[in-house]
């Protein structure tokens, strides 16, 4: 858990140096103001994401290459007018090592994954390719060297998941393979507003860890905690673990459970032997799994299907 929690923070310190950044070049916004601010990791106005969402990519860049980070930055409109709009763009940097470039592929196995804040309804799919389609298997070559590739992408989150076009919000994040992005939350607008969401006013903590191997390697144990003024609306208080690998994409989702502790505190346990679900991937291979829920996420840790169990680790 230190090492995602060390990301998130790491995603957190990019995202501030390119808000700061970028304030320079907010006098090239499409007509920014009171009521189309620039705001978010990238700096964009909600209306740049449908026409100009490359406008900071120079700063974006710039600022990527001052730092050691590799990652996931993403980013979307706050507000999706439905009277107006009828997509919903998304807009990320990926950037890793030449080492890591070449058993990734962005195109075959990034996920992104939806969570409606008001319902709780987890929705995931394939970001920017649909469809399951295997990823391509690592070919030998020589050692790349140091370095750092980056890639701009883009994509129609409504044309790629199956969302409730209606007034509500959702929390999006994408993850591929060990790699998890920041998370954005997009409210669609309609003309009466929104309930609040389901995490307004409140805070959580979500652990995930392999507990054993066995001959699976997927025995898994999670504690959701929320901090709340109020306990959650039923069904709000799940967790559904999304299963993603290189070589088998998915992605994969188990819901699960949550048992209470009996605390004050709004709280539960989830987990089990992820081999026993009809939806875990049974094709040999390495995933990883991640937590989703209205109130967070947890992740990844790493199993392994078939074949010699990976080392106990948390």
């Amino acid at each position: 858990m230190r090492v995602a929690r060390c990301r998130a923070n790491r995603i957190r310190d990019l995202a501030l140096v390119l808000v700061l950044a970028s304030a320079a070049h907010v006098g090239h916004a499409a007509t920014p103001g009171p009521t189309n601010p620039v705001s978010g990791p990238l700096m964009l106005s909600d209306d740049e994401f449908w026409g100009d969402s490359e406008r900071t990519r120079g700063a974006v860049v710039a600022q990527i290459a001052k730092s050691d980070f590799h990652g996931i930055l993403l980013d979307a409109p706050k507000r999706v007018p439905l009277a107006g709009r009828d997509t919903l763009p998304v807009v990320g940097y990926f950037v890793r090592s030449l080492e890591d470039d070449r058993v990734l592929d962005q195109e075959r196995q990034m996920v992104v994954v939806a969570v409606h804040q008001q319902t709780g309804q987890v929705v995931s799919g394939l970001a920017l390719q649909p469809g399951k389609l295997p990823a391509p298997q690592a070919t030998p070559s020589r050692n790349p060297g140091k370095g750092t590739k980056l890639d701009m992408f883009t994509f129609d989150l409504r044309r790629t998941l199956p969302l409730s076009w209606a007034t509500g919000s959702y929390r999006i994040t994408v993850v591929l393979g060990r790699f998890i992005s920041n998370s954005v939350v997009v409210e669609l607008a309609g003309e009466r507003g929104i309930s609040t969401p389901a995490s307004a006013g409140g805070s959580t903590h979500i652990e995930l860890v392999r507990i054993g191997t066995g001959n699976s390697g997927c025995k898994l144990s999670g504690q959701l905690v929320i901090e709340a003024p109020r306990p959650p609306a039923a069904g709000l208080a799940k967790v559904v673990l999304l299963v993603t690998g290189l070589q088998n994409p998915g992605p994969w989702t188990v819901a699960q459970d949550v048992t209470s502790t009996g605390n004050d505190q709004p709280a539960g346990t989830f987990g089990g032997d992820l081999m026993r679900s009809a939806e875990m991937p049974r094709a040999p291979g390495s995933y990883f799994v991640y937590a989703f829920s209205s109130w967070g996420t947890a992740g990844p840790v790493q199993c392994r299907v078939g074949g010699k169990p990976l080392s106990r680790t948390k």
